[in-house]
């Protein structure tokens, strides 16, 4: 039996260790080496961005609870492990974070800062995510953000889960719901479509 074979795309005999495993074919290897077929693969990517991106978005789209709920149960298995990284994530990227609250503490100022008891920040911590009703890992939301003007009032302030605290960040209600409903591969791509439109 051989322990090389002739690569389709360079034209090079290499060993079969340079070779993909695949069982269809005589030798259990594919056609092309390991380094060609990286290349004939990002080849297609950067030719079929739209074709790809849609394909992403509809197999989102049908496994979107699926793949939330692994999502979630590898962070709860892996607790400890998701802190570490979350730790390590804030101090490499803490020059940023710092820069943000100054920025957020600015705005607030400008918008309005106003009083909030104690009584009316623990009702707040006991009631369910105003978004979908979850009543665990909860913060505090502001409804209009104070990016977008939002006051930092009682009047402005809901409970709301992480998940959705950071899925809705600076939109309003109806901006987040908009693009809860469009899948995420399509977005994407519409978003580097109108990119590239207005950089040409």
């Amino acid at each position: 039996m051989t322990d090389s074979r002739l690569c389709t795309r360079c034209k090079q005999t290499l060993p079969l260790s340079e070779f993909g495993k695949n069982k269809s074919k005589p030798l259990g290897v594919d056609n092309n080496c390991l380094p060609c077929r990286r290349l004939g693969r990002a080849e297609y990517r950067q030719n079929n961005k739209a074709a790809i991106a849609i394909s992403q978005a509809k197999n989102y789209q049908k496994n979107r609870e699926k793949r939330i709920a692994d999502a979630t149960r590898r962070v709860y298995a892996n607790m400890a492990k998701h802190k570490q990284y979350t730790a390590i994530s804030k101090r490499r990227n803490h020059l940023a974070i710092a820069a943000d609250t100054r920025r957020r503490n600015a705005r607030r100022k400008a918008n309005g800062i106003f009083a909030i008891s104690k009584k009316e920040l623990k009702r707040l911590s006991q009631e369910p995510c105003f978004y979908c009703g979850a009543t665990e890992r909860l913060t505090v939301d502001h409804v209009i953000a104070v990016a977008r003007g939002g006051r930092d009032s009682i009047g402005n302030l809901v409970s709301a889960c992480k998940s959705c605290n950071s899925q809705k960040r600076e939109l309003t209600i109806m901006e987040w719901r908009k693009k809860k409903r469009e899948p995420v591969g399509l977005r994407a791509y519409r978003l580097s479509q109108l990119s590239s439109l207005s950089k040409g």
